[in-house]
Parts: C-alpha cells; structure tokens; sequence
C-alpha cells in the first residue's frame, strides 16, 4: 500500500540514475505555484527515502523556504522504468522524450516468437506503447 507522509527535505536521497534522466528545467513556476497554493501533489520516495519522481518540486520547495514535501512512499526497489510511468504528465523536451522511448524499447527486448511465461503471445509493441502512455 503506498502512504502519503510529510517528509523533511535533508531526509531525502538523490538517486543519480533518476536524478540525470532528464535535462534541468526551470523550476521557477513551481516555487510560484508553491508559494500561492503550497503543495498539491506528492513527489514519490522509496521506502529508504530515496526521490524516485519529484526532482523538480523538491527543489522549487528548497528555493522558496520549504523544509518538508510531501511524498508517497512506493513499496519495492524502483527503477528507471518506475521513473518514467511516474513522470508521465511533465513537459518533456525532445531529448528526455528519446531517453524514455530508448529506456522503455531495452525494458521490451525483441523475443523473436517466444512466448511468456502465462503461455501468452509477447505484445512488444503493445507494452512499449502502454508504457509510452499510448505515444
């Protein structure tokens, strides 16, 4: 189950892997959006406090003073793919677009006619768009 759970920001991991997936953008919006309306949406952290998806708020709520997010706690080890299907509403610019596309096509190798473990035909093209978001 994940929670929801007010966490100081020196608390917080970076993950390099998950930090460097996507080009710097501007967070000034954010900390206007911060200041005004505080926080809507939580970032997601592992349970060893570790950012998955949230780079950017933490750091707009940084810059304007903040000393605690909000975050949901997602069970598991993550990884580059919960990354991105975490990430799915941003602006990307054209190169984060090709680093997920490049991530999700080594996620769904080729099988060449071989069939899943559930004995069901492998749908690459179906699951990379699904984890494209329909893209």
């Amino acid at each position: 189950m994940n929670n929801i759970i007010d966490v100081a920001i020196l608390d917080l991991k970076e993950v390099p892997e998950f930090k460097n997936l996507y080009e710097s953008q501007s967070v000034e919006e954010l900390m206007e959006s911060y200041n005004i309306d505080t926080q809507q949406i939580p970032i997601h952290i592992s349970e060893d406090f570790e950012i998955i998806n949230g780079y950017r708020m933490v750091e707009a709520i940084k810059r304007a003073g903040g000393k605690t997010v909000m975050a949901m706690v997602i069970e598991g080890r993550p990884d580059v793919h919960t990354r991105i299907l975490l990430n799915m509403y941003r602006q990307k610019t054209t190169n984060d677009q090709i680093k997920e596309i490049r991530e999700v096509f080594r996620k769904f190798p080729k099988r060449q006619g071989q069939r899943s473990s559930e004995n069901e035909q492998y749908e690459r093209s179906r699951r990379i768009s699904g984890s494209l978001n329909g893209k």
